[in-house]
Formats: structure tokens, sequence, C-alpha cells
């Protein structure tokens, strides 16, 4: 069973926030805060939060913030993972965009994205956190 996500920009401290439960009583936050936000690299891509998606924990959900930059997909290998755009706003005048994407469980490392910036399809690479030994 897959669990419900909620996603957030918090007022105290400007950072990004995802909380998401496990049956009624067990839950998870997780925030990346303005400053670290801000020291992102522009352009470019991070994963800010990841966690499992589900009661089985075979499956991740990860939090990438692309700056100054759009995302389209991430990939390890031969194995393709769409983003989902979840919110978009101005920080520290860059352009931050937060991205939701499901992977595996296990298969975390370097991944390759496929991003636009100024208007051209570019490479990139994004770090992706998964426990487990898989590595991509």
């Amino acid at each position: 069973m897959e669990v419900p996500q909620l996603l957030w920009l918090s007022e105290g401290n400007g950072g990004i926030c995802k909380a998401q439960s496990y049956g009624g009583s067990s839950f998870s936050v997780g925030c990346d805060k303005e400053p670290d936000i801000i020291a992102a690299p522009a352009p470019g891509l991070q994963m800010i939060i990841s966690s499992s998606l589900n009661d089985r924990s075979n499956s991740w959900n990860g939090l990438l913030l692309a700056s100054g930059e759009t995302l389209e997909e991430i990939s390890c290998g031969p194995q393709h993972f769409p983003t989902h755009k979840v919110l978009t706003m101005l920080i520290g005048g860059v352009t931050r965009t937060a991205y939701s994407v499901t992977y595996p469980w296990g298969l975390g490392g370097t991944y390759r994205a496929s991003v636009e910036r100024d208007g051209q399809q570019v490479p990139d690479t994004v770090e992706v956190d998964a426990e487990g030994q898989a590595q991509c």
C-alpha cells in the first residue's frame, strides 16, 4: 500500500518539507532549509529528501530540486524514471522547482538526468539516496 504524502514550503525557515504517514501510528517528516537551498548550485540538480514510498519499503520516493533548469526524467542504466513537478518558487533570486520521482529500493548512486537549461536539452547527473547495495 502506498503511503500518503504532503509537501509544503515552510514559513518558519523558508525550506521545503515533506511528510508522510505509515498507517495510523507512524510518520516521517523531512525538510531542506532555505540556506541549504540557496547554497545549491544554479543551474543544478540535487536530491533533497528521500524516503520509503510504501509499507513494504520496496519503492522509494525522492524529492529532487532543480535550480535554474527544468527536469524531465532521471535514469539508471536502461531504467528510466519520470519526474513530476510538485512545487516552484523563487528562493535566493533563482527559480527552484521540486520534482517527485519514484525508484526501486536499493538502487542508489549517480543517475543521469535529462534537463533543459536556457531552452537547450543538456545532460546532468544527480546523486540518488537509496538504502541497499545496488548501485547505479
